[in-house]
């Protein structure tokens, strides 16, 4: 028995090790994609503005956020795959992974193509250049750029599902990297394409040609390190079982959707482009911090899957400890620094030519503060796959406050929908932090039991 207990301490000990190196690589991973996406926000308004004015660039902060509802439709096949394809690794089942990953594929491929179908017929049937108030652009270069960026939207997909094959495998840090390059290609291409002359049209193609480069050379990759992905078939029972699970996992895809692109619809909806821009501007430099956040339960999700496939419950209680330090440690000093310094940062970054709003960039940056820390408290939640209660509370919680500010019609500022939007935020980050301590609480103790059962299993 004592044999038994020391080799189970070892192999923790070593599995520990193994994860806190794997952790500072995906970290710092995804550290490099939160530089690209603030080199995206800083580059990006400057220059735009320099070679397109804030007239078309607020139509061009207008067609980028209506596909961001098709995302909505992947609902959460690749992150429920993900964890399917780990636990079946874990368990040396290769048959198995493949069957996920071919079950997973499928029905993305199927909701892809209808989702585009859709936007096809919106944008045929459907004005849009005139009901968002964006004559500067002719209908039918609005209706092109937007069935691009929709198109744009479903390869992001097929880069979701890739992403989850490579965690199941402990290849995410590598993988994550190379996504991430990906989105550095796409930025220079597009900013060429427009420097070069381009509109709306040839900018959003810049994006879809560099993504499949992109998602082309990680499936290469992928391809050289496993086989499983091509054993197993279509598994139809399968997909029925994924569905509920998927379903919580696409919460985070419709609350950012909601709160984000639904409140730049409402506001397209009763104000001009130079309002929408100034708005999203401010919320652009506010949610910078959140990116963090997000990194961090990016980060901690796989390792607290593999904790509990393990039944490590020494690695996932500091896991979870240590997402929760640093989510409240940095969403309270990112606050203080953006409240003492976000106006000049503001103005620097859009060359004084979009107006700015104190109240409103405050409440902003204190709602993105605890969306970072609820953020990483979904991080146990999704791991183990007790993820759904949250993500319908918090879905429905952000679709009222969008309704909300949209009822407010022309009254609708940007003071009062970020202060509705705060306000949605902090009963969601409440919620999810009791949920998700209850969910630990549940993984220690089902972890203590199975360890015991082990431990009497072998003795003599």
């Amino acid at each position: 028995m004592e044999t038994a207990t020391q080799e189970l301490k070892a192999s923790a000990a070593a599995a520990n090790r193994s994860a806190w190196r794997r952790l500072s690589a995906v970290f710092g991973a995804h550290a490099f994609g939160n530089m690209v996406t603030i080199a995206d926000r800083i580059l990006l308004v400057p220059l735009m503005l320099v070679l397109w004015g804030p007239d078309l660039f607020g139509i061009w902060v207008i067609i980028r956020s209506v596909p961001a509802w098709l995302s909505i439709s992947e609902m959460g096949f690749a992150s429920a795959a993900g964890n399917l394809m780990t636990t079946a690794v874990a368990a040396q089942q290769p048959d198995q992974a493949g069957s996920v990953y071919r079950t997973a594929g499928w029905m993305i491929g199927v909701i892809s193509l209808a989702g585009m179908l859709i936007a096809v017929l919106i944008c045929t049937l459907v004005p849009l250049s005139e009901l968002l108030h964006c004559d500067l652009v002719s209908r039918r270069d609005f209706a092109v750029a937007i069935l691009l960026a929709c198109l744009y939207t479903v390869s992001i997909f097929q880069t979701q599902l890739l992403y989850a094959v490579a965690r199941s495998e402990q290849l995410h840090a590598e993988v994550t990297l190379q996504i991430h390059i990906t989105r550095v290609a796409e930025l220079v291409l597009s900013l060429l394409l427009m420097w070069m002359g381009g509109g709306v049209v040839a900018a959003s193609t810049g994006y879809i040609v560099a993504r499949w480069c992109g998602i082309l050379f990680i499936r290469q990759y992928l391809r050289q390190r496993i086989s499983w992905d091509r054993l197993g078939a279509v598994d139809y029972s399968l997909a029925r079982r994924m569905v509920k699970p998927a379903l919580g996992y696409a919460v985070l895809p419709v609350v950012q959707a909601l709160q984000l692109q639904g409140m730049t619809m409402v506001f397209a909806m009763f104000s001009a482009p130079p309002v929408v821009l100034a708005y999203n501007s401010m919320r652009t430099l506010a949610r910078m911090p959140q990116m963090l956040g997000m990194s961090i339960g990016r980060t901690a999700w796989p390792e607290m899957t593999s904790a509990i496939a393990h039944g490590d419950q020494k690695r996932l209680g500091s896991l979870y400890r240590h997402t929760q330090f640093v989510g409240i440690a940095f969403g309270v000093v990112s606050l203080v620094v953006l409240a003492l310094c976000g106006e000049t940062i503001f103005r620097i970054w859009t060359v004084g030519k979009v107006q700015f709003d104190w109240t409103t960039f405050v409440l902003l940056s204190a709602g993105a503060a605890v969306t970072s820390y609820a953020t990483t408290q979904m991080s146990i939640l999704n791991a183990a796959g007790h993820h759904q209660s949250s993500a319908f509370v918090w879905t429905a919680v952000s679709g009222v406050s969008v309704l909300i500010c949209y009822l407010m019609g022309s009254q609708l500022t940007g003071r009062n929908a970020s202060a509705i939007l705060l306000v949605s935020e902090v009963l969601v980050c409440v919620f999810v932090a009791f949920v998700s301590a209850a969910c630990l609480r549940g993984l220690l103790q089902k972890s203590r039991s199975s360890q015991s059962d082990l431990v009497t299993e072998v003795k003599p």
